[in-house]
């Protein structure tokens, strides 16, 4: 089963927010996948990011021709 929304907020400084990044874009497990981040962590690309001061949020969506 696949969730609408799935929001993840692992510790920053963790490589722990690339491994449910790089799950998600094998997966998909969700429509919608939001993160909260330290604003200098780079990510896998095909995000949108939204920075507030030293804080990132960055959302992923599933491509429309994915089941």
């Amino acid at each position: 089963d696949r969730y609408d929304l799935a929001f993840a907020d692992p510790p920053y400084g963790s490589r722990m927010l690339d491994r449910v990044i790089e799950s998600w874009q094998a997966s998909h497990f969700a429509r919608v996948l939001a993160v909260e981040h330290a604003a200098g962590h780079e990510l896998p690309r095909g995000g949108e990011t939204r920075a507030f001061e030293e804080t990132s949020v960055t959302i992923y969506r599933v491509p429309r021709t994915v089941g």
